[in-house]
């Protein structure tokens, strides 16, 4: 039986949301019985929905899972995934798209159609993409994921996670790992002085404004981006060619084992 959904996509590298279950593909005429560590799932599966992987094991490929997941997940998670499959370089910005259209029919397709097109494989964690998706539903402007602030001499000095730079408008996303502890205190306090220092208006995020008071929130950082865009902000941080791929780490993967063409 081919891994899929879960199991499968932490097979391929993108597996950022913690399930312990083991899920498999049977097909649509089997008995689909659960047991508390194994969820068969009855799918119709042609031979290229498939992938041997290098450890031996059969999945679903990488574009397959990422859109039963898109379609099948809560909203709320949906983002994670598919940003994280960018971001393993599993899945190109097109190919999940190009899968969409074998699954037309399908239970949660419209979920997923909307929210392939926004995936992007430059967030750092899984609350950054959910927080990108209240943006996304608050009808905000797409912001620029990990946007690098220059300083004078041309270095790459802060990286602002959800960056609305015309107007200067950064969001983050602050959790507790990471910012826990004197030494990441007095880290956070200079850039936070830096990027003020440099004319951004800064809003930060925390897990309850992800998931229960994010309305708050999405009105004031909208009401930030309406009012310096009104004031005529010059808008000195543009990305530039040169700031493209700061952050991309070559040759390296997630993926538990690579994938070859199942036979």
């Amino acid at each position: 039986m081919p891994a899929c959904l879960h199991t499968a996509a932490e097979l391929h590298g993108f597996g950022v949301l913690d399930d312990a279950t083991t899920h498999v593909a049977v097909r649509p005429d089997e008995a689909c019985i659960r047991r508390a560590d194994l969820w068969p799932h009855q799918l119709a599966l042609a031979e290229d929905d498939l992938a041997r992987l290098r450890c031996g094991t059969l999945a679903t490929n990488p574009d397959r899972t990422a859109v039963d997941l898109a379609r099948t997940l809560p909203r709320i998670d949906v983002l994670p995934v598919l940003d994280a499959a960018l971001g393993a370089g599993v899945c190109t910005t097109e190919s999940p798209a190009a899968e969409l259209e074998r699954h037309a029919r399908l239970r949660g397709v419209r979920q997923a159609r909307e929210l392939v097109p926004p995936a992007n494989g430059a967030p750092e964690s899984p609350q950054e993409s959910r927080l990108r998706l209240r943006c996304h539903d608050a009808g905000l402007p797409p912001p620029t994921v990990q946007f690098p602030v220059f300083d004078a001499r041309g270095r790459a000095r802060r990286f602002v996670d959800l960056a609305w730079e015309e107007v200067e408008v950064g969001l983050e996303y602050d959790g507790e790992e990471g910012h826990t502890g004197q030494r990441a205190l007095r880290s956070d306090r200079r850039r936070h002085n830096y990027l003020q220092d440099e004319g951004w208006a800064m809003f930060y995020a925390t897990d309850l404004d992800v998931y229960r008071d994010f309305a708050d929130l999405m009105r004031k950082v909208g009401a930030a981006i309406r009012r310096r865009a009104a004031t005529g902000r010059p808008g000195r941080h543009r990305r530039t060619s040169s700031s493209r791929g700061l952050r991309a780490e070559a040759g390296t993967s997630t993926a538990t084992c690579s994938a070859t063409t199942a036979p």
